[in-house]
């Protein structure tokens, strides 16, 4: 995926919503060939209040890989869960 749109990226965090409600970030851009991209589109639909983004609990037990796919958040926290709303 070279390219991510608004409505394209609400359809992944769909598609890869658990039984918990929540998709985890890392999955839903996985094969993005450009992240940054990705990074827009989802903190784009996050304003659009199409979906919720959540930063990770502070507990260390992601990968680096994991973190670095996900968009930063408040006070270096990565944005690793998403939510439909």
């Amino acid at each position: 995926m070279a390219k991510f749109e608004t409505v394209e990226i609400v359809d992944l965090v769909a598609e890869h919503t658990g039984s918990i409600g929540l998709a985890f970030v890392p999955d839903v851009v996985a094969g993005a060939v450009d992240i940054r991209a990705a990074h827009r589109a989802l903190l784009a639909a996050a304003n659009a209040g199409l979906i919720e983004l959540r930063a990770d609990s502070g507990l260390g037990r992601y990968t680096k890989a994991e973190l670095e796919s996900s968009p930063p958040g408040p006070d270096g926290s990565r944005l690793l869960w998403a939510r439909l709303i």
